[in-house]
C-alpha cells in the first residue's frame, strides 16, 4: 500500500540518520544499521531520501552556554523539517517520539495530508546450520 507496484517513483522518504562511531559495532548500535538499511531500501525503490540526523534537530544552543531543559520539556517541531513535504516518513531510535507527532492530526505531515508513517524496527533472523 505504501509502495505502489514495489516502487516509490520518485517520492521523498524521510530517513532517520544515525551514526555508529568511528569504529562500527553493528550489534551495539542497532539505529546506525536501520538507518543503512532504510537508506538502501528507499533509493532501491527510486525514493529520492531526505537525511535527518539527531543533531540537525536539536534545539540551537544558547550564546551564553545557558541551557534549562525541564523534565516535561516537549520540542516543538523543528522549523528545519518544514522544507520538506515527503510522502513516507519512517521513524525509529532517537527521533521517534518527535516524527511521530508530525503524523497526529494537525501536525506537519499528518495522514490527511497523505503521507505515510512506518515505525521501522530490526527483528532478529536465525541462521540456519
Amino acid at each position: 500500500q505504501v509502495l505502489p507496484h514495489g516502487r516509490l517513483d520518485g517520492a521523498v522518504v524521510l530517513v532517520p540518520l544515525y551514526r555508529c562511531g568511528p569504529r562500527p559495532r553493528w550489534q551495539a548500535t542497532p539505529d546506525a544499521r536501520l538507518s543503512l538499511i532504510c537508506l538502501l531500501a528507499a533509493w532501491r525503490a527510486g525514493g529520492v531520501v531526505a537525511p535527518v540526523t539527531p543533531d540537525l534537530l536539536r534545539p540551537a544552543k544558547d550564546p551564553l552556554g545557558l541551557e534549562f531543559m525541564p523534565a516535561n520539556y516537549l520540542q516543538e517541531t523543528p522549523m528545519v523539517l518544514e522544507q520538506w513535504c515527503p510522502s513516507v516518513v519512517l521513524s525509529f531510535g532517537e527521533l521517534d517520539n518527535l516524527l511521530a507527532r508530525t503524523a497526529l492530526p494537525g501536525g506537519l505531515w499528518s495522514a490527511s495530508r497523505g503521507c505515510a508513517h512506518l515505525m521501522a524496527g530490526l527483528r532478529p533472523v536465525e541462521r540456519g546450520r
